[in-house]
């Protein structure tokens, strides 16, 4: 699907390029591949695009550990989408990108729901094109894909409201 919304970003490394330029302007815990739990809300806060930031860590961050699950050529997938990955706090591995669905101590926050679905569109876009026969993958997980975001975006089990709004974006790309 051709990506038709305006953004300002022309494809998906940019966008990746423009976080880590974000995250480059502050001092961290964890200087390896992503940040800690504990800086996400001030990491988003003090972006110049609060609203973009946190679309793009909900949906990159999925996105990577779907790819990480699933996809037998991660490794090459990973040298050229360097996405950040969210490191648990305060034991160690990764946390799902449900995480940015909620605030500090699961408060509410805003989700500008058209910047996801940009980024969504942008990234599975630029990524179905990274490589011959990845769209291949596309198509074999996209009956999974539903299961995938249940577990990332789940309470008691549960698809919550984010989980299934991702969904529908998700789905209507993939």
């Amino acid at each position: 699907m051709k990506n038709t919304f305006a953004f300002e970003h022309k494809d998906f490394k940019e966008l990746i390029d423009w976080f880590w330029q974000e995250w480059g302007r502050k001092k961290h815990h964890v200087d390896r591949d992503g940040f800690c739990q504990c800086e996400s809300e001030s990491l988003i806060r003090r972006s110049n695009d609060p609203n973009k930031m946190r679309a793009f860590l909900i949906v990159s961050m999925f996105i990577d550990r779907f790819f990480y699950t699933h996809y037998s050529n991660y490794e090459n997938f990973r040298s050229k989408f360097k996405i950040p990955k969210l490191h648990s706090h305060p034991t160690a591995g990764y946390h799902p990108a449900d995480w940015f669905c909620h605030g500090v101590r699961g408060s509410e926050v805003s989700i500008d729901w058209l910047d996801v679905e940009k980024i969504t569109l942008t990234a599975i876009n630029d990524i179905k094109k990274s490589e011959n026969n990845i769209g291949k993958f596309f198509n074999e997980t996209k009956e999974i894909l539903p299961e995938e975001v249940k577990m990332d975006f789940n309470s008691h089990g549960e698809l919550t409201k984010c989980g299934e709004k991702i969904k529908e974006i998700l789905l209507k790309h993939w």
